[in-house]
């Protein structure tokens, strides 16, 4: 998808083609979660649904200020899960960590496992 929210067009693709894999920070323990992660996250499963004939979810969706709260992921899981089942897969689950709890914080796992479904 271009910056004008326009899909190009695609030939035979996978995961990896249909996200982006060039994060700008690597999120390690005691890493904090940057606004940049959550607009970069955004962008991927946005490109995931479109190859998937999905609508994109946030086409012009302004960057989180402030604080990363588990506010900011819970529409994540739910784009991303409506890409997963149109391409006919389970649902995703974070695995060793529970999700994060509304209003509560957000770790670093969090992120990772949603970049890693990407791939």
């Amino acid at each position: 998808m271009d910056a004008a929210g326009f899909a190009s067009g695609r030939g035979a693709f996978d995961d990896a083609t249909a996200a982006t894999l060039l994060y700008t920070q690597t999120v390690a323990p005691g890493s904090p979660i940057r606004a940049a992660d959550i607009v970069e996250t955004r962008n991927a499963i946005d490109a995931m649904r479109v190859a998937f004939g999905v609508t994109p979810a946030f086409s012009g969706a302004a960057a989180p200020t402030g604080l990363i709260r588990a506010s900011d992921f819970l529409p994540l899981v739910t784009a991303l899960n409506a890409a997963r089942q149109a391409a006919g897969r389970a649902n995703f689950a974070y695995s060793g960590v529970s999700s994060p709890a509304v209003n509560g914080t957000v770790m670093y796992q969090h992120i990772a496992q949603l970049r890693d479904s990407l791939r």
